[in-house]
């Protein structure tokens, strides 16, 4: 069975708006298009976040090692 490319897969959770500044800012530069979730909900005051992370990075399955790659490079 043929896999699709065009699969979002999770890359990673980050937990604060810095970690998420440094991987939006390696992503774009390498030209790899990506999805963020943000589980920020002002309705409880993110009182979640702590137990899910701030959001979540999803990219393309077909750029997912290429993306871990860059992750590895950077500081989080």
């Amino acid at each position: 069975m043929k896999e699709k490319e065009d699969e979002l897969v999770e890359l990673i959770t980050y937990h604060n708006y810095i970690e998420y500044g440094k991987i939006e800012t390696a992503l774009k530069r390498s030209k790899i298009k990506f999805l963020n979730r943000s589980f920020e909900d002002s309705a409880y005051n993110g009182i979640y976040t702590f137990a899910y992370g701030l959001g979540k990075i999803y990219v393309f399955k077909k750029d997912f090692e290429k993306a871990k790659n860059i992750l590895k490079e950077i500081d989080l």
